[in-house]
């Protein structure tokens, strides 16, 4: 008799803010270890934090913190197609590796792509409050350009 296997999950950050790090580690590990094989990858700067975790964990470079605020704060595109292509490169070498059932990621748009490529499902964790369905409705960010686009249109 062949032994059973139990699924991989690997959970992924886009370790740009420490949100975007701190969601999927939370939801790691809320899954029992006894059922499930849980990879967890993540930009250096954000591992410090990851010391008493019994995942397996890896290495996957992201954009800085300070790159990301400064695009989302001025409008501009967060990424360009160089770093995109460069992160599907990295994510498929990160799943060949790691071989996965499920590949779940907090804000690494490259995965949308790089699962696809690689024929694993995968799902995205989204702030609930961005649903059209979330039952309060929550207030601009304070980003520069959230407030410059309040500013004009009040006039």
């Amino acid at each position: 008799m062949v032994p059973q296997t139990k699924p991989k999950i690997l959970f992924v950050s886009e370790s740009v803010t420490l949100a975007h790090f701190a969601r999927p580690f939370e939801l790691s590990n809320r899954l029992s270890e006894s059922d499930y094989a849980i990879h967890f990858a993540c930009a250096t700067p954000y591992q410090h934090f990851l010391g008493a975790s019994k995942h397996s964990l890896h290495t996957l470079t992201s954009i800085p913190p300070e790159q990301f605020k400064q695009a989302l704060a001025n409008g501009n595109p967060l990424y360009d197609f160089a770093t995109l292509k460069k992160y599907v490169e990295d994510d498929l070498a990160l799943i060949d590796n790691v071989k996965p059932d499920l590949i779940v990621g907090d804000f690494r748009i490259s995965l949308a792509v790089s699962a696809r490529l690689a024929k694993i499902p995968y799902a995205t964790i989204s702030n609930a409050y961005w649903s059209p369905y979330a039952p309060k409705q929550y207030p601009l960010p304070c980003l520069p350009l959230a407030l410059m686009r309040f500013v004009s249109s009040s006039y």
